[in-house]
Order: structure tokens, then C-alpha cells, then sequence
């Protein structure tokens, strides 16, 4: 998976950094991530997700995807149709977003 400082969190998800580490605190004590010290720098903190951390981020994604099926159930056969063709450009730009997200971390 890779790790993540908390100081480069802050500025991606653009929170204060106090609220970054206590966020990563309640997630370190349920087990989600853990966090060690950056062998490069005494000071910062790196973050990396748990096995657990990766089973509930899939358990989320499991539920918001069944929470819009009620919806997609109500659309027409013709807007489910441009939905699904839809599907190719939105995988490219989550895949475009993920590598953006890759290079600010490293």
C-alpha cells in the first residue's frame, strides 16, 4: 500500500495538522492504520494502512455502492445505458486521480 506523512495528509485532505494526528490517533487505536517514524526525518510521522484498515475501506465502498442501487433501480433503461457507457472515462479519471495522488506521497 504504501505510507503517507501526516504532514503531506494534512495537505491533501486540507485539514490543520493538529486535526490530522488526532484523526490518525483514533484510527491507530481501532487497529485501522499504524505509524512509525520516517527514517529520513526524526521529526515526521509516516502512516500506513492495517490489513483491518483495507478490509473496512472495502466493507465502505461495499455499502456506498449498495446504498445507490435504490437509485439507479428508479433511473430509464436509456440513462442506466449512458451510465454504463460512462463507466471507461470515470475509471481513467479516479485511475488519473490515484496517480496524481501517488506522486504527492512519494
Amino acid at each position: 500500500m504504501g505510507t503517507i506523512s501526516t504532514g503531506t495528509l494534512s495537505r491533501v485532505e486540507g485539514t490543520r495538522p493538529t486535526t490530522t494526528t488526532d484523526i490518525v490517533e483514533r484510527l491507530e487505536r481501532d487497529g485501522l492504520v499504524r505509524r512509525r517514524r520516517d527514517s529520513n526525518d526524526a521529526r515526521s510521522r509516516l502512516i500506513e494502512i492495517t490489513d483491518e484498515g483495507c478490509a473496512y475501506c472495502r466493507r465502505c465502498e461495499v455499502m456506498a455502492g449498495e446504498s445507490v442501487v435504490p437509485a439507479l433501480r428508479k433511473l430509464t433503461d436509456e440513462d442506466r445505458a449512458v451510465l454504463i457507457q460512462a463507466l471507461p472515462a470515470l475509471r481513467r479519471a479516479v485511475e488519473a486521480l490515484s496517480d496524481d495522488e501517488t506522486r504527492t506521497t512519494k
